[in-house]
């Protein structure tokens, strides 16, 4: 134009070559104007038209997204709340509840109803209506990809409009089927449109969205910024300002947008040509030729910000199009989830769907081992990026200061555009060679604690913007809660092998103290089938000699919802009595309040029995030792007769005692070596206490025979008080107990310890006068040792007692459970050290728990010295104690550790902590052999405790194996209140019918 405008000084000044050369250059702008005019409409409609079609695809995605949602709601409904095998026309109290407080978490529903295999009449729906559904079953069009999902049409039901809605309706329905496909029943839910088709981005916008089913091309309803409306024409094409989109994963449903023609102005773009603009224009081109250079550069600028504005318009395509497959890869992701059985696979098919339609270059899950190296766990897309790669959780080091460290340690969400920033730079180069761009890490939430990260990639310039920052957040939290649900449902298996495998009776009853379950280890305490206990009162149980208060203390546990745990006299079937431990345990809701109660039984009569056989041998001495009082002085009558002095009350420990014992110490010297040998030579009659003695070493026996000497001697020592024998008994007591000398071969052994030295003071020549006084002060002495002896061991065994009665607990992990019940075990008397060994790949046992106080000393030197003992068999052809333990699945035992040539490589060490003996206890899960519990004794011939406490750790470990959580038990309850009155061997079988047996 500058040329024109240098024509123009050259041209001679006439009038009509001014004006000639004038209204050139206008025609010419006129013309450049008009064209412009005309391509900036075109833009202006080609930019309406590509936002009206990202408007329309938005109401598209979020229709398909509701639908999805909606469908897997009512799988899950048909499937895990009512059940394959359910009855669909009368579903329980249970189901009832569940289905009405699902219709109220979703008000965009008007009812759930449960409908015939031909789907031509309800039977059974959350509101009261008639048998026959609001759309005919012939009306239903499957899902592409989804054969049990069906989508009806949109119908006007006045019984939906009685609830205060516009009575506009989507029916939909899903086809629940048995395992050989064959349809059991429907589940259908009336979808309010009001609801489905809203959509608030649409206010202060001049858009009008026509949601159209193409199958009787039937107007479903109309959104735009005043809201829902359902015209009651039939839907057509709008011709001119319009566009039209298929809704994604619903094929039967097209979402129409149209706008009007101020659309633009509303917008912000540009408005069509300005005609008086245009006059205002020529009128000053005739003024000033000037003006023309001023409209061109006007107009290009004004080219620019549209060509900026088509810019920013594709940006905004492509970034729709961004969401819209990470919303359909949302809900591919949360239908895997629903159908998970295996947690490997699940993670494996996230990290497929993530990058299938994620649209993602790589997406991996991972978390750190013990020394914090990420371990992957699955992967998908440009897999190589991994070869080699090094992520690490510890802030020491670089590994651990890159995006999936912080997000793990930080447990929040970490965004990077590129690979600039230093924190990136130990994986730059890897990037930067499979043109990884963008990433993402994303903290994985378990149980309320950091669990893994999640972390993706993308390739070239594409960035995680605010919404697909917040599609990734929500995609984190999916995973976190499948996974939780993978274990929920694996626990539900597991509850039922614990429960059926328990050597416990299991009782599960609900707040009323109706029996809703029962277990096989019930029946054989009892003698009471399941078909005779399951609807009834645990007051059948009572026997006529159980104890009213302990009724009264479980009535009122149960009404408080509190812990009991006691013993109660229970009769079984057959009318005999029993004795059981009781543990009751409230199972609570949401809200704390109880809602079933799950109750422990243990047969402890031969405990009791036990017990009430210790008290009578234990009054049987003192009535033996008050006769054998009388006797001794009546033998002895005639010998001191001639003294005819009557004794004051007898203190074996007074003055006047001390004095004789001083005065006689030589002679108890002298026969201490023969009674010594002949009390030894006489315990080796009894094969009970001989086969005590044959578990010592020769070196052992020796020292035995010098502390009997000792003890002896000390028994007669002037200085030796009460107390100091109440002291030491209390250590002999508990040393014979744990070497398994009952009490009544303590009498034994006490009553030839009193003969003995009789015999030996008869033999002596003393007085008769002396030796009875003697004697009275040995008898005396011996009550004393003997009572605190006693004492000691039934306080041993209340101890032992109350480990094994105490309650295990009904929530927490395996781990936990472990290390509790080892460190409770550890500290009882007699135990140096407690160990949960666990089978490696190669056969070796390594410690996986340990407690004790030799616990840190034995791993200390297994490890240094490679002593790890193993399953398999040596060169002898025998395995040592774990490893029988481990083939067999029975208990070892070990009762002279240092006589045992098995243990050899581990005798040094043996002796050096003081170990003596040993036992080996199978752990088993069902019938496998999990782990085994290995416990070292400070005493030889140890065997019954450690195995009786063994059984506890096995119940207890299939207990909690199975047990972890309330909602496991939640579940179990719900799954016992369906069965009724039938088997409850079908306990399980209508909640996990969709969970694999591997998960056992």
């Amino acid at each position: 134009m500058s040329g024109y405008l240098t024509a123009l000084q050259r041209l001679p000044r006439s009038r009509v070559g001014l004006w000639t050369l004038l209204l050139f250059p206008l025609v010419v702008v006129l013309g450049m104007f008009v064209e412009n005019s005309h391509q900036r409409n075109l833009r202006t409609e080609q930019m309406v038209a590509a936002r009206a079609r990202t408007i329309a695809q938005y109401e598209a995605a979020l229709i398909a997204q509701r639908l999805n949602n909606q469908f897997v709601d009512l799988q899950f409904s048909g499937l895990a709340l009512i059940g394959r095998d359910a009855d669909p026309s009368h579903p329980t109290p249970n189901v009832v509840r569940s289905l009405r407080t699902f219709i109220r978490l979703h008000p965009h529903l008007y009812a759930i109803d449960i409908l015939s295999a031909n789907g031509n009449r309800i039977l059974w729906s959350t509101q009261p209506q008639a048998s026959h559904p609001i759309t005919n079953g012939s009306a239903f069009t499957p899902i592409a990809g989804q054969p049990d999902f069906f989508l009806g049409q949109d119908r006007f039901a006045a019984r939906a409009a009685q609830t205060g809605a516009s009575g506009h309706v989507l029916t939909m329905r899903v086809r629940i089927a048995d395992a050989q496909g064959n349809t059991q029943y429907f589940v259908e839910s009336p979808y309010r449109l009001e609801e489905l088709l809203a959509n608030p981005a649409l206010r202060n916008t001049p858009w009008s969205l026509r949601i159209i089913d193409p199958r009787d091309h039937s107007l479903l309803g109309t959104v735009d910024a005043l809201g829902v409306r359902f015209p009651t024409r039939t839907a057509s094409v709008q011709p001119g300002r319009s566009v039209r989109v298929a809704v994604h994963g619903v094929p039967p449903l097209q979402v129409e947008a149209s706008w009007t023609p101020q659309a633009a102005q509303a917008l912000g773009m540009p408005a069509r040509t300005p005609w008086g603009l245009l006059f205002a224009l020529i009128a000053s081109m005739l003024v000033a030729a000037w003006a023309i250079d001023t409209l061109l550069r006007r107009s290009e600028r004004q080219v620019s910000r549209l060509s900026e504005q088509s810019r920013e318009l594709e940006q905004s395509r492509v970034q729709l199009e961004h969401v819209a497959a990470f919303q359909a890869m949302i809900a591919d992701v949360n239908q895997a989830i629903a159908q998970a059985q295996d947690e490997p696979v699940l993670l494996q098919q996230l990290c497929d769907i993530a990058v299938e339609r994620g649209q993602l270059a790589l997406a991996l899950i991972a978390r750190p081992d013990v020394q914090g190296r990420f371990q992957f766990l699955a992967a998908a897309g440009q897999v190589a990026y991994l070869e080699g790669l090094v992520i690490s959780s510890r802030p020491d080091i670089p590994e651990g200061n890159g995006p999936a460290g912080t997000a793990f340690r930080q447990n929040r969400a970490l965004f990077n555009s590129d690979y600039s920033s230093d924190a990136l730079s130990p994986w730059r180069q890897a990037a930067n060679a499979l043109s990884l761009q963008a990433s993402a890490a994303l903290p994985i939430v378990r149980d309320g604690q950091v669990w893994g990260i999640l972390s993706v990639y993308k390739r070239g310039e594409a960035v995680f913007d605010s919404s697909l920052q917040a599609l990734l957040r929500e995609l984190a939290l999916d995973i976190g809660r499948g996974l939780e649900r993978v274990e929920q449902m694996r626990q539900l298996l597991s509850l039922r092998a614990a429960m059926d495998s328990a050597s416990d009776g299991v009782t599960i009853s609900d707040i009323d103290g109706i029996v809703l379950y029962v277990n096989p280890a019930f029946t054989q305490i009892t003698g009471y089938p399941p078909e005779e206990v399951l609807g009834r009162n645990h007051d059948f149980l009572h026997a006529p000699d159980t104890a009213p208060s302990t009724v009264a203390d479980i009535a009122r546990a149960v009404q408080q919802g509190t812990f009991f745990s006691g013993e109660i006299l229970n009769i079984r079937k057959d009318g005999t009595t029993f004795w059981n431990f009781l543990r009751i345990a409230p199972v609570r809701d949401v809200h704390g309040r109880p809602k079933a109660f799950i109750g422990f039984q243990r047969d402890i009569t031969a405990n009791v029995e036990q017990a009430e056989h210790l008290n009578r041998l234990k009054r049987l001495y003192q009535a033996l030792s008050v006769e054998g009082d009388v006797l001794l002085q009546a033998r002895s009558a005639q010998e001191t007769l001639a003294a005819a002095q009557v004794e004051a009350p007898f203190d074996p420990f007074d003055d006047e005692v001390r004095q004789l014992l001083r005065t006689l110490a030589p002679i108890v010297q002298s026969i201490v070596p023969d009674f010594t040998t002949e009390f030894y030579a006489q315990i080796l009659q009894d094969p009970g206490q001989a086969e005590i003695l044959s578990a010592l070493s020769p070196q052992e026996y020796a020292h035995l025979q010098q502390q009997q000497a000792q003890h002896l001697q000390f028994l007669l020592h002037p200085d030796t008080t009460a107390e100091q024998i109440k002291e030491r008994a209390q250590r002999l007591g508990q040393a014979h107990a744990l070497v398994g000398l009952s009490i009544a071969a303590l009498l034994q052994a006490t009553s030839l310890y009193e003969s003995l030295l009789r015999s030996q003071l008869e033999r002596s020549a003393l007085m008769a006068q002396t030796r009875y006084r003697l004697l009275r002060i040995i008898q005396a002495r011996l009550q004393c040792d003997l009572q605190g002896e006693i004492t000691a061991q039934q306080d041993l065994l209340s101890t032992y007692h109350a480990l094994l009665a105490h309650p295990l607990p009904l929530h927490g992990r395996w781990s936990d459970l472990a290390q509790g019940e080892l460190d409770r075990l550890a500290s009882l008397p007699g135990i140096r050290g407690a160990f949960i060994f666990r089978v490696n790949e190669t056969g070796q046992l390594r410690i996986e728990f340990a407690a004790g106080t030799v616990a840190a000393q034995v791993q200390a030197e297994i490890n240094a010295q490679g002593l790890h003992p193993t399953i398999h068999a040596g060169a002898d052809g025998r395995r040592g104690p774990m490893g029988q333990a481990w083939a067999s699945g029975l208990p070892q035992v070990v009762e002279s550790y240092l006589l045992d040539k098995r243990l050899q490589p581990w005798h040094a060490m043996a002796q050096l902590l003081g170990v003596r003996s040993a036992t080996a206890i199978p752990l088993q899960r069902g019938t496998a052999v999990e782990a085994v519990l290995f416990i070292l004794g400070a005493y030889p011939h140890r065997k019954r405790p450690a195995i009786t406490y063994g059984t506890r750790l096995d119940d207890g470990a299939d207990r909690v194996f199975a047990v972890q959580a309330d909602a496991a038990v939640e579940v179990a309850v719900g799954a016992a209140q369906r069965c009724g009155s039938s088997s409850c061997n079908r306990l399980f079988g209508q909640v996990g019918s969709r969970v694999s047996t591997s998960l056992r």
